[in-house]
């Protein structure tokens, strides 16, 4: 009878472990089929996909170390890596109806033109010409920051363009008249589900270095730099590694921003 009793125990825990790895192979079966459906999501990104729920508008970035810089392009910096905790960063630009929302709540009073660029039925479009303070002003009435240049680069994962290293013209508008609505075109994406980072507008971060400007009486002696491609950039302006240092006073009508926040930040 212990025998039988020992034999049937014994049967069970090999049947439960069965069951364990059975459960496993099906998850891991199913992450390769989504893996096949979006082969641009990272495996590991699909696994902690869920885990942590970003605020709306938001995507999730992990903590990870990327490439930076450029071995084409010497004024991107040294080719490099860095890295970067896990933080929130916008899925799309700021928009000229969010940035209204701001200025309408708050009564703040841009140093940029904006309102001029703000024409109706264009609330969706990228807010522009906006100075770096007006930038950040929004970023933290919205409880959130500007992002540094490294977190906007991990948003690509260092890619050479956000969806990958070949330039692929239906994935993003370049040289032309204006920018369109933010999030329309799904195809330029990066990994993480980042949307417009090479075309649309460039955007502000919150890297700085000093810098001369001798353009006009008050000019700040610090200069901010800015990522990204613009509706009026060529296709080699438009890579990931693309960093330029302006006078933070200035604002223009290719230079818009999104923003990032702190995992836990209220």
């Amino acid at each position: 009878m212990n025998r039988l009793i020992s034999f049937l125990s014994v049967k069970n825990k090999l049947l439960n472990i069965s069951i364990i790895i059975l459960i496993g192979l099906n998850l891991i079966l199913a992450l390769l089929i989504v893996n096949a459906l979006q082969p641009d999501l990272p495996l590991f990104l699909l696994i902690k996909k869920g885990s942590i729920k970003p605020p709306e508008g938001m995507v999730y970035i992990p903590p990870g170390k990327f490439i930076t810089g450029s071995k084409t392009h010497p004024e991107d910096g040294e080719p490099g890596s860095a890295e970067t905790t896990g933080f929130f960063i916008d899925k799309c630009e700021v928009t000229n109806a969010e940035y209204d929302r701001f200025v309408r709540a708050t009564g703040y009073v841009p140093a940029g033109g904006w309102r001029k660029y703000y024409t109706r039925g264009e609330d969706n479009y990228p807010v522009v010409d906006v100075s770096f303070k007006d930038a950040q002003a929004y970023a933290v009435w919205a409880g959130k920051r500007l992002p540094t240049a490294h977190e906007w680069d991990r948003g690509a994962d260092g890619r050479t363009y956000p969806w990958g290293d070949k330039w692929d013209e239906s994935r993003a508008r370049v040289l032309e008249d204006g920018p369109e609505e933010t999030g329309l075109n799904t195809k330029g994406a990066s990994p993480y589900g980042v949307l417009n980072m090479a075309d649309n507008v460039s955007e502000w971060t919150s890297d700085m270095e000093v810098r001369t400007y001798n353009t006009h009486a008050g000019s700040s002696n610090l200069s901010r730099g800015i990522k990204g491609g613009s509706w009026a950039f060529t296709e080699d302006e438009s890579r990931c590694s693309f960093y330029h240092l302006v006078d933070p006073d200035i604002s223009s009508h290719v230079i818009g921003f999104r923003c990032v926040k702190d995992i836990g930040a209220k």
